[in-house]
């Protein structure tokens, strides 16, 4: 068993010659954002779709709920 970090394990140099330049490149639109969701509401909400839903659902309940000034009037 191993009891020190072995540092020698990297090579020197890696070889690249066989990669593939944007292999993944492409596979999100250009417009798209990738946020991270806790799982708990990974459970609620498995899918992209129903988080869009879900969200678009929250998205117009704030827009309807008229928020109260917190301004006094003079």
């Amino acid at each position: 068993m191993k009891t020190e970090l072995d540092i020698d394990d990297m090579p020197d140099e890696v070889d690249f010659s066989r990669g593939e330049r944007g292999r993944f490149a492409g596979r999100l639109p250009a417009d798209a954002t990738l946020v991270v969701i806790e799982p708990d509401v990974a459970k609620a909400f498995p899918t992209a779709s129903e988080v869009n839903s879900a969200l678009r659902i929250l998205m117009k309940a704030a827009a309807a709920v008229e928020i109260p000034s917190t301004r006094k009037a003079s």
